[in-house]
């Protein structure tokens, strides 16, 4: 577990204790008990925990809290007591770059490897997500979890470029790749690489906007470019000159190699340096512990 994890668990612990009626994610068919106070925090998303958006569900609930802008409309329509906060709420404990570790190992855009890292965390991806079936299936549900392991091997097999693909993580390998071990220190390890592929989980019109994970402010932060797909509205709060937006590239793959491998030196510097300023001012003002005690003393 990474510094920012720990104390994410550390403050998470602390609001168990100051709001015992309310539950984190994993809500089910017979929650909550019957008597007394009760809410919800929709802390996952919906590919991960989609009780964290059934409306028969939640209509049990005294008060619920969720970061999708346009899930808290739904819930506001269907008579739900919902309170919306915008950003992530692993943000809260993000310490400014220069008292973290994210700038112990920055490298210059000559030393970094010419290539584009994933993390794997999925142990299912060999078995389930072959299957184009199943996968497009979670993908209309916004589901774009194994999307990550899918893209990257395709993009590395049907397009022709000098670019690296390295997968790291649990997954052991995927459709041939294998990967180079367990990440303990994954800022180390984003930094060293020109690109990093940050899928979040959901990619949809009504459970993804607003809602943006650590993953892209991960790389913001170590300087490295990230590929993205994820929060449906992210151009509202990042910018698009810092990122490449996978969005662009659906039906491009080789057009999305090409950016990649033709981007200078001085363009990197200027997007990365983007990339770092957004990322330093959004932690800054959205998702902040001040932000999340607000909503969550709106449930009491």
């Amino acid at each position: 577990m990474d510094y920012r994890h720990y104390l994410w668990h550390q403050s998470r612990n602390d609001f168990v204790k100051q709001y015992p009626y309310l539950k984190f994610d994993s809500p089910g068919p017979k929650d909550p008990c019957p008597g007394g106070k009760s809410g919800l925090f929709a802390i996952e998303p919906h590919a991960s925990f989609p009780n964290n958006y059934n409306l028969e569900i939640l209509k049990k609930y005294d008060s619920y809290i969720t970061s999708s802008g346009e899930f808290f409309k739904v819930a506001k329509e269907n008579g739900i007591n919902a309170t919306f906060v915008a950003g992530s709420v692993r943000w809260f404990e993000y310490k400014t770059p220069n008292s973290h570790e994210h700038s112990k190992h920055f490298k210059d855009f000559n030393e970094k490897i010419n290539g584009i890292s994933l993390f794997s965390r999925s142990r299912t991806v060999n078995n389930r997500w072959l299957n184009e079936h199943n996968r497009r299936n979670d993908i209309n549900d916004g589901n774009i979890i194994a999307l990550r392991e899918y893209l990257f091997k395709k993009i590395k097999d049907q397009t022709k470029s000098n670019l690296t693909f390295d997968l790291y993580g649990t997954s052991g390998a995927y459709g041939g790749l294998k990967s180079k071990g367990y990440v303990n220190n994954k800022f180390e390890v984003i930094t060293k690489y020109k690109y990093h592929l940050c899928f979040d989980s959901s990619y949809h019109h009504i459970f993804s906007p607003d809602r943006i994970s650590e993953k892209i402010i991960d790389c913001l932060f170590c300087k490295t470019i990230p590929v993205y797909l994820g929060c449906w509205n992210i151009e509202e709060y990042i910018s698009t000159d810092c990122f490449i937006d996978f969005r662009k590239y659906t039906g491009n793959l080789q057009g999305l190699v090409d950016y990649m491998e033709n981007i200078t030196r001085q363009q990197y510097i200027d997007m990365t340096e983007l990339g770092f300023e957004i990322a330093s001012e959004l932690v800054k003002n959205y998702g902040t512990k001040e932000q999340l005690t607000a909503a969550l003393d709106k449930t009491k």
